[in-house]
Parts: structure tokens; sequence; C-alpha cells
């Protein structure tokens, strides 16, 4: 699976229990190959009857000695005001603590102290009457109640200020208290309920959303302006085919290094379970995250996000989630297909769904319009462009193709299960249709990728790992940057922040007229980076087409062999010689005196060396790709440095 990046997949876990499926490549409908595997998995009992967990399940986050190092550490900066970063810690607490326990409220408690610190009185209320609710320590009643009121009393509700002053007082009994605390506790409270008499509304709730996670706006165009078809993408680019890679996009016109040609929104996204305190909804990493209240298994950044994502079908997939997770396979792609397959359903209603995914099979679609509607545009927020993507189901292993009909139809079932109706007749189009989805995203869907910590601490590795020092964040589809075909030395790449849901995509090295453009499909399939064999293999096995770039008809060297000298050999131009000499000498002193930290700065020098080269000297040579890693460096936003 492509998603997974290397993550070792089962495919034989439903046929080491069941004989062989060779039948399924003897069906010509895909319906029937769903309605084949589920008929199968319910004639050996496979499929699930109920959504009750596992006795021995323990929840999906049970507390452990990170809970307790997170809260601990969070008590601490809190005790020295140090309140964003505590709210941090107490997140993080809450989110590797099981919900329902004492330790989630604790955390939800703490938390909340933190946030009234910054102002933010409106989430630190939310967090109090979250953790009323939860299984909080009896002995806490009080005091929680008693900061329930002074939120209240700030915040200007006097009535409810007052009914829960009211309520920490009934509740001092369970307190443990000794009768003189208790005296000062009711003396405490009669002066807030008096001051109640003059709240006012609170003049703010200050905002402290965390900044590194804000998108910022973009200031980047297209070259060019929209194309007219291709909305994403530059005006100077186009859709075409060719004999070994199928569609890609071209260039009419030449464009330099820094040049933006594509800029997209994805059409589907979600958090990936090692990030599990990103929002659910729009995959932001807030200080304060907001659980459900349903499944407390996914979080959210506001009020906001958890209404649109219950809109978008969160509120169908709540009651399964546990379940999806505990699937065979890579569960990060079962959420995001879920996810697809109930925000469409949810949008559009079942039986228009039904519809347009059916006669979507059924019609014949020209390869090269693909993904366009009636208009001769090509959308990234449309389901049919997202929906048309290549799935190569017709190319899969009979394994593979079964294990995905089996992971439809379990989902199916858990769906059902918790009263979602699938009418019989609807029952193969809808197993088809996720079926699909799946295969969609296995093949199309990108990581959003966010800087791994204490890059510095890894200078001496960062050489041979400059291409793996990302951690994934969540997965997304961008149905129009999935034209761009592979090459293991790509000439475009994202601008930005790695964790950026919106991706600017700008060339890195100069593409003439008539040439195709190219992305590299995993960050870490280069040419300098890793042998032909292994990329081919990945290529194959993840991608399902072998590679034909430059560098692998070719077969250049990795980083360390490629040659830095200059001879009759690799310049081009010969009347350009001396110039060339004089240049890559000033480059070498360039990058000895300017910190990597400043590369920014110098951009326009970087992208006028990399074109004098690509225009005289014959590739591959080191200098060139010394200052592509630069511009890499520059336009990802890296933040450590770059060790030559």
């Amino acid at each position: 699976m492509a998603v997974g990046d290397g993550d070792q997949v089962n495919y034989a876990h439903y046929t080491d229990r069941l004989k062989k499926p060779d039948v399924l490549s003897e069906l010509k409908s895909a319906d029937n190959k769903f309605l084949f595997a589920r008929a199968l998995l319910i004639e050996h009992g496979m499929l699930p009857t109920t959504l009750d967990r596992p006795a021995d399940s323990g929840g999906v986050r049970p507390v452990t000695e990170q809970w307790k190092t997170d809260f601990e550490h969070g008590l601490v900066l809190s005790g020295t005001g140090q309140y964003k970063e505590a709210a941090k810690q107490f997140s993080r607490s809450m989110v590797d603590g099981e919900p329902g326990t004492d330790n989630h409220a604790l955390a939800m408690t703490n938390r909340a102290v933190a946030l009234y610190h910054l102002g933010q009185f409106t989430r630190s209320l939310m967090d109090v009457r979250q953790a009323l609710k939860s299984k909080y320590p009896p002995e806490m009643g009080p005091e929680l109640y008693k900061f329930a009121g002074k939120l209240y009393k700030t915040l200007g509700r006097r009535k409810e200020a007052e009914q829960s002053y009211a309520e920490c007082l009934r509740r001092l009994d369970e307190s443990g208290m000794t009768a003189e605390a208790k005296r000062k506790f009711r003396l405490e409270v009669a002066v807030a309920v008096d001051k109640c008499k003059d709240c006012n509304h609170a003049e703010s709730d200050l905002d402290i959303s965390d900044d590194s996670d804000l998108e910022n706006p973009f200031l980047n165009k297209l070259v060019g302006g929209k194309n007219k078809n291709i909305p994403a993408l530059s005006a100077f680019l186009e859709l075409k085919s060719s004999k070994n890679m199928g569609r890609g996009v071209y260039a009419t016109r030449d464009i330099n290094p820094g040049d933006v040609v594509a800029i997209d929104e994805p059409y589907i996204y979600g958090g990936l379970l090692l990030h599990k305190s990103c929002c659910h909804n729009c995959q932001k990493s807030p200080i304060a995250p907001i659980p459900c209240r349903r499944c407390s298994l996914v979080y959210y950044c506001s009020e906001n996000c958890l209404h649109k994502s219950m809109k978008d079908g969160h509120n169908l997939e709540c009651p399964i989630i546990f379940f999806v997770r505990s699937l065979p396979g890579i569960t990060d792609l079962y959420q995001l297909a879920l996810k697809w397959l109930l925000k469409d359903v949810s949008k559009m209603g079942l039986k228009k769904f039904c519809l347009l995914v059916d006669t979507f099979s059924k019609s014949k679609i020209d390869p090269k319009t693909r993904g366009f509607n009636e208009n001769g545009q090509y959308k990234s927020d449309n389901f049919l462009t997202a929906y048309s993507l290549d799935s190569s189901e017709e190319e899969m292993p009979i394994d593979v193709l079964f294990f995905f009909n089996c992971i439809a139809a379990e989902m199916l079932q858990y769906l059902m299960l918790s009263g979602f109706k699938i009418e019989e007749c609807y029952l193969g189009i809808v197993g088809t249709s996720l079926v699909r989805i799946l295969s969609v995203l296995d093949l199309n869907a990108r990581k959003i990728n966010t800087n791994a910590p204490n890059m510095a601490s890894l200078k001496g590795q960062l050489l041979q790992n400059y291409y793996y020092l990302t951690f994934p964040m969540a997965i997304a589809l961008y149905p129009s940057l999935a034209l761009f075909n592979h090459s293991c030395d790509p000439n475009i790449e994202r601008s930005g922040k790695l964790s950026t849901k919106t991706r600017v995509i700008k060339a890195i090295q100069p593409i003439l007229k008539g040439n195709q453009l190219f992305f590299n499909y995993g960050r870490s399939i280069l040419f300098d980076k890793m042998k032909k064999e292994k990329r081919q293999e990945i290529c194959r096995d993840n991608f399902k087409f072998e590679c034909c770039c430059q560098p692998c008809i070719e077969n250049w060297p990795q980083y360390d062999s490629i040659p830095n000298g200059l001879s009759a050999k690799n310049i081009l131009n010969p009347s350009m010689a001396d110039t060339v000499i004089k240049e890559c000498k000033l480059f070498e002193e360039f990058i000895e005196k300017v910190g990597y930290d400043e590369f920014h700065l110098h951009l326009n020098y970087l992208y006028g060396f990399i074109k004098l080269l690509f225009t005289n000297v014959k590739r591959p040579f080191g200098l060139y790709h010394k200052c592509l890693r630069i511009i890499i460096h520059v336009h990802t936003e890296l933040k450590h440095p770059i060790i030559f």
C-alpha cells in the first residue's frame, strides 16, 4: 500500500482462513466480486455480528507512563507560569489517557486552569463542563464547581455562576475536607456569590492558537494565472498523454525555478493515529483539542469544526471508529476511506450517491479526459474527479483485490450494525464504491508531514537522512496534483510548511517548453539517495508502474559518486566553459560562507546558478545537486542544516 510507506500488509489475512478465491477473477462485475467476498465471509462466520468491544480491549488509549510524564511536565510548566506550554502538555496527556477515567479528567481540569490564565475563558469552561460529565475523582467536585462558577462569573453569566457555587457547596461532604477547611471554603464561596451581582461580560477571550500550526494566506500566484480547464494548475501547463506514462502535465512555455505551477486543496484528508491530537476536521494541531463527546477517539480544534465534522458524517463514523481501527492492514487508510464515503453519502443521500457511482462504473471514459466535468473542467472539489482517479483495480493481484473487498465488507457491516440503513439493492453498489475509494486512496493519497523534533542534534546523519527527517501528521488526496507523474529526479516540489494542508507547488529546476513536470512520489525515491533496483521495486510494488525517468534509463550514480569536476566530457557549451568554471568556484565559496538559515535570502542567486548549469553542464553534476538541495530546503521551510 502506497500510504503505508513500507508498512507490511498481510494480504493473506482472509485467504489464510478461506479457500483461495480464484473465482473472483472469473466474475466480471465489481458488484458481484464484492457480494461474493461478503457471502464468503458470512459463510465462514467472519463478518462481525455485534458492536460489543472485547472484554480485554481496554480502550484504544490505555493509561501509560507517557501519560504520567506529560501530566507531570504540565504541572511543572503551569507552576512556573508557562501556561501555553502547560496547556499543550495537558492536551497530550488527555490524548494518551483513556476517556472516562480519573486521569483523563485530571488532565482536562488542569488544562482548564492553564487556559483560564491565558484568557481563554470559554475554552476553559468547556473543559470544566466536560470534566464534570466525566469520571472525575469525587473529592474534586467542590473545587470543580467552584471553578466553573468563577468562569461563568468572568463571562458575565450570573445565573449559571450562582448555580455552580450552590452545587459546589452541596458536594462539600464528598471532599474529605476537615471541618475548618469546609468553613473557610464556604466563606470563599459566599464572597464569590456576592461578587456575582456586579459581574459583567468578559471583554475578550484571547485566541491562543498555536501560530506555528496556522495556515498563512498564500501570497504565491500561479505563473501565467489559472489554467482554464484545470484551475489548480498554471495556465502555462497542459495535460497530454504518452505511451510510457499515460497522461501527464507538460509545459507550454519555459518555466523557471521558483515559478508556482500548482495550488491545490485536498478532496479528503484525515489525521494519522500517531498524531492523535490533530483536529479531525481541519487537521490543525490546537493547544486545547476538544474531544468528540460521543466516542472521545477523535479531537477538534473548535466547536465549529466539531459540528462540521458531524454534518459531514462523523455521527455515522463515531460508533464504529474503534472497530475500523482494529481491522488488519493500514487503518489510517480505512478511516480516510470511511470519512470520504460518509461525507458524500451525507451530502448527496444514499440513492443519489449510488446512482452516480453506478453510472460511472458503466460508462466508457476516455483516459485523457477522465475526471473532467461536462463543462470540460477538472476540479479538485468534485466527487467524480476524485473518484475517477486511477485505482489499478484491474491490475491488482487477486489476493490484494480480495483483501480490499473483505475490508470493505467488514466496514459496511459495522456501519449497518450501528443503524446505518443500506437497502439490499444498494449493497453491492456501496460495497463496490468503498473498494474503489480504498484503491484510489492506496494509490494516490499522500502524507502531510511535519518536521521531526531536535533536528540540529542529527547533523552528522543529515546527509544520509535528508529526505527522511520528517514524520507524517495526516494523509490527504489531492486530485489535481495526482495528474503529475513521478521521476527519481523531480523538477517540482511542494513549497511552504510541511504541515500545511494547502499545497503550493513550485518548480525547483528549469523546465523547458514541451517537457513534462515531475514529482517524487515518496520524497525518498531519489536517484542520489537510493539504488536504481530499489527505486524500481518501490515504484512497481507501491505505485504499479515501471519508472522510466532519465536517471533510471541512464542509471545515474548516487550522491557520493556524482562527479564534481568539469571537463570536455560534461561541458555542453564549450564557449561558456570559462564562465561555468568561474561561477562554480563562486558557488563553492558561497555555500562555505552562508548559513543554512540564510539561504532563503539568496534564492535569486541560486535560481540563476542552477539555470546556468542546466544549460551548460551535462548531468548528473555534483554542484548542480548541491544547489538543488538548497532550493528544496528553502522551499519546504526545513529548519535543520544541510550537511554536504
